[in-house]
């Protein structure tokens, strides 16, 4: 999102971030979606860029003890494996 190569994305980078998403084709985007994993802007995708995205992602280990109340597909018996298990 960063347009002007500054390094920082400033609020009409952001906004046209957000356009990007809403208001493009599917071409624009997988654009996108690209660019916000390569980091390093070298065009390619590789397990660095991959790694840095997933360490970003937060972690939420107590959700394990509230899987009960999943919802009523769940509750009624609608899936025999948990949620964790599924995704």
């Amino acid at each position: 999102m960063d347009a002007s190569s500054t390094g920082y994305v400033d609020l009409k980078s952001f906004v046209r971030g957000f356009f990007k998403v809403y208001y493009s084709s599917v071409e624009e985007k997988v654009k996108l979606a690209f660019e916000m994993y390569d980091f390093d802007t070298d065009g390619y995708i590789d397990k660095e860029d991959v790694r840095l995205v997933m360490s970003h992602i937060p972690v939420d280990n107590s959700i394990k003890d509230a899987i009960s109340a999943e919802g009523k597909y769940t509750a009624d018996n609608g899936g025999n494996q948990l949620f964790l298990d599924r995704i």
